[in-house]
């Protein structure tokens, strides 16, 4: 279609730095990315919390473990619908399913710095993250964010 997902490809060496500071880092979608046996043993199975989205748990725990690599060149195609996040729709319900999704991965991240020994800048940090704070105020949700950690393996 003339363009990549993600449109800008993170650095080596500077994917931690990105996610500890900002809690996101660009990632292509589950089939663009490749994972170590060794990284996948450590950290498989995948939390059910994370039944859907298991791909973010994978892409967002790789930092803690070594080094992401982007590859530039396209290797693959990914298709768009309206059941994906790259579909562009969206409703109520998905919005809430993306409140949920965001305040998954902030525990996650907040649970793999505790464990590995990094400081994760809190979720305010990130102009995303106040958007969504500020449309969940809007909406009258809740905007207490639970950082306890979720179980890890």
């Amino acid at each position: 279609m003339g363009y990549s997902i993600p449109d800008e490809h993170p650095q080596p060496g500077d994917v931690l730095a990105q996610l500890l500071s900002n809690r996101r880092y660009s990632s292509p979608p589950t089939s663009g990315n490749a994972f170590t046996r060794t990284f996948l043993e450590e950290v498989m199975p995948v939390p059910e919390e994370f039944q859907l989205g298991a791909d973010s748990y994978l892409f967002m725990y790789a930092p803690f473990l070594g080094q992401v690599v982007p590859i530039r060149e396209t290797l693959g195609q990914y298709c768009v619908h309206g059941d994906n996040h790259g579909s562009g729709f969206i409703d109520y319900d998905r919005l809430l399913y993306q409140f949920g999704w965001y305040e998954l991965n902030n525990k996650m991240m907040k649970a793999a710095a505790d464990k590995y020994g990094f400081i994760l800048a809190p979720p305010t940090a990130d102009w995303k993250q106040i958007k969504i704070n500020m449309m969940r105020y809007k909406l009258g949700i809740s905007l207490a964010i639970d950082l306890q950690p979720v179980p890890f393996p």
